[in-house]
């Protein structure tokens, strides 16, 4: 199979740096980058100002967009500031490129929706940034409250906080409607619906803990007739990505993720995540779906390519390929009639 040529448009996105490691250095064997070019917003004049200085950056093809459109690709990873992810996605559109872009879909609904409407109206594929969805941890997750091995969920209680970031971080952050839940938040949201559905109701709050006006503490409350689902993202001073868990309960037993995700390598130069690898623990009142009861069942899902989470039971161990914090589907992709069909969890 030859690689995908693929591009990235936007260095701004607070993604783009782990995105550009994954294909560079963890998926090099299924993407070529064949280029690299800005979004409109100038760099320097960013919350992000020394973007282009990383490492990941150095060597590519850096281009404008339009010899950028001219190249042959497979497809493009948007990667811009989030006010500039839907425009520039149209404009990969326009040309009949696949994308890759990042969550969560820009500021306001409608011209998302309305985009990823036109991109299945033509056929092409959109694919969008929630890197949990390629998580085996949070996929078995999903299998085992949908096989009913939890019996009655009544809870899930999920959390996704961050470092507090810099000033000119926190001037951007206070830009985004919704703060951190809207940032942060919609990776766990997106887990949520797709396991539990559409809730009856929503409670939100949310307070600043910064001197700027963010809403960085937020919590909201999902109501599913008996069960409660809550998901809270805050922005302090601790080094809090580490801690980050989902924890699910049922009438059955208990499952949680902790962490919830793995960090990136040390040589990979990201102070805020650590080497502990994905835990996906379990409990059971009355064995069912092939786990067994009364003791508590360990697997261990190290996010580096060509591991395993060996936590028994049906369907057990799983195969994954994935890079630390991001995790990226390998695109088998048709360029006959410029359609990408499917897509395949490396």
């Amino acid at each position: 199979m030859r690689k995908l040529r693929v591009a990235q448009i936007g260095v701004l996105h607070e993604h783009s740096d782990g995105k550009m490691l994954t294909l560079r250095n963890r998926m090099q064997d299924v993407f070529e980058v064949v280029a690299i070019a800005a979004e409109n917003q100038d760099a320097a004049q960013s919350w992000r100002p020394h973007a282009w200085e990383q490492p990941c950056y150095a060597g590519l093809n850096r281009v404008g967009k339009e010899e950028l459109f001219r190249m042959e690709l497979d497809a493009v990873f948007v990667e811009t500031e989030l006010r500039e992810l839907v425009p520039t996605a149209r404009e990969c559109l326009a040309h009949g490129l696949p994308v890759h872009i990042d969550k969560p879909g820009g500021l306001t609904l409608e011209p998302y929706a309305e985009l990823v409407r036109d991109y299945h109206r033509a056929g092409i594929l959109l694919q969008p940034g929630y890197m949990l969805r390629n998580s085996k941890a949070v996929q078995q997750m999903k299998q085992i409250v949908r096989d009913g091995v939890l019996g009655e969920i009544y809870e899930v209680d999920a959390n996704m906080h961050r470092p507090a970031g810099s000033e000119l971080f926190s001037r951007y952050m206070c830009e985004i409607p919704g703060g951190t839940m809207f940032d942060y938040g919609s990776h766990l949201i997106d887990v949520i619906l797709d396991m539990l559905g559409i809730p009856e109701e929503i409670t939100a709050f949310s307070t600043h803990l910064s001197p700027y006006g963010i809403r960085d503490n937020c919590v909201a409350v999902f109501r599913y007739g008996k069960a409660l689902a809550t998901v809270h993202c805050a922005m302090s001073s601790a080094v809090s990505i580490p801690n980050r868990r989902f924890t699910v309960r049922g009438s059955n037993g208990i499952l949680e993720i902790f962490p919830l995700e793995q960090g990136y390598d040390r040589t990979a130069g990201h102070p805020l995540f650590n080497d502990i690898p994905v835990k996906l623990r379990l409990i059971l009142a009355e064995s069912r779906g092939g786990f067994e009861a009364g003791r508590l069942q360990d697997g261990t899902a190290d996010d580096r390519p060509s591991c395993r989470i060996p936590c028994g039971g049906a369907g057990s161990p799983q195969s994954l390929i994935l890079y630390p914090f991001f995790s990226l589907s390998v695109l088998k992709y048709s360029r006959s009639d410029s359609t990408l069909f499917r897509f395949e969890r490396g």
